[in-house]
């Protein structure tokens, strides 16, 4: 079974239409039916809209089709609680223990509208020693930095509010705009040899570098620690 009898027997499991999926993903009608491989950005796509969808399996056939359900416990507040009882302001501190507010960016839409939102969309906070200045973390989606960060880390990140400070080479949370859609991904940012792009690579081998235009970027935070559950079944 190849990727593109996977993505259809997935769709068929969740009783998706095929005309549903094409606009989901943002694929042509039709796709499904012609020849050739499946690229791995559209397995990026595909795994960012069904969060659900296991990307390995996507991919190599290996493992459930489906991810555990098995998540990490989290408190989750009303927007109308007195947030000055939930988060503490991060402080630019070496020592110590930060406080750091978990977001939920599905329900944000974003991370450019959770940058505008404030403190909204927190459904948690975290407590980190030892951590500089931080804005806040929000859990990892898709397996393009898999093994070194998989889907339900936890990705605590700083803002960055100029690209004149991007540090090349490191690992950034990147929000960026093709054709009026928003898309959300975590990757190294490396200089491009392209005139106005930025090159976007993955950890997993699966997945190809990405040149996009600087203009496209809509918001940028650089990773600053990751946070994974080890759980036993």
């Amino acid at each position: 079974m190849n990727t593109r009898e996977r993505i259809l027997k997935y769709i068929e499991s969740k009783n998706i239409s095929k005309y549903r999926f094409y606009k989901d993903v943002g694929l042509s009608n039709g796709y499904l039916d012609k020849e050739g491989n499946v690229g791995s950005d559209v397995c990026e796509k595909i795994s960012y809209q069904y969060n659900d969808l296991s990307i390995e399996w996507l991919i190599t056939g290996r493992g459930e089709m489906l991810k555990s359900e098995k998540k990490p416990e989290i408190k989750k507040y009303n927007i109308d609680d007195s947030l000055s009882s939930i988060v503490a302001e991060p402080e630019n501190k070496i020592e110590g223990e930060t406080v750091i507010p978990l977001y939920d960016i599905n329900a944000a839409a974003g991370m450019r509208l959770l940058f505008e939102s404030g403190k909204q969309n927190i459904i948690d906070t975290i407590k980190i020693p030892y951590i500089t200045k931080s804005d806040g973390a929000i859990f990892i989606t898709g397996d393009s930095m898999y093994p070194l960060m998989k889907s339900g880390d936890i990705a605590v990140y700083r803002q960055i509010h100029s690209l004149d400070y991007l540090h090349y080479g490191d690992i950034y949370i990147v929000s960026y705009s093709v054709e009026g859609d928003e898309y959300v991904v975590i990757k190294y940012v490396q200089r491009s040899d392209k005139k106005d792009h930025l090159k976007l690579v993955s950890y997993n081998e699966h997945y190809n570098p990405v040149d996009i235009p600087i203009s496209s970027v809509m918001a940028i935070a650089i990773v600053q620690a990751n946070i994974r559950y080890n759980t036993m079944t």
